[in-house]
């Protein structure tokens, strides 16, 4: 079974502002910061760190710029970093 961040959070009683969060999910970014979208609202120094690759989003009909503006929408402001970690 799946359930959104928020909503598993909040079945485990976690209530507070989180520090970080690291999604990991291979182009399903876009859902699953859909699905944490009141953690990280209520949340307003959290990191959020993704790696945002366009053909593995793709696999999902997800485009870069969706993600990008969810996140933005959410008052993060995205980082590009290449492959030796440089902005």
């Amino acid at each position: 079974p799946m359930a959104t961040l928020d909503a598993a959070l909040a079945a485990r009683g976690v209530e507070g502002a989180l520090d970080a969060l690291k999604v990991d999910v291979e182009g399903f970014e876009l859902p699953v910061l859909r699905g944490a979208a009141a953690t990280i609202a209520r949340s307003p120094r959290i990191a959020v760190q993704t790696e945002l690759v366009a053909r593995h989003a793709g696999r999902y009909g997800h485009a870069l710029a969706e993600i990008e503006a969810l996140l933005r929408g959410l008052g993060l402001v995205p980082h590009r970093v290449d492959g030796e970690g440089r902005p």
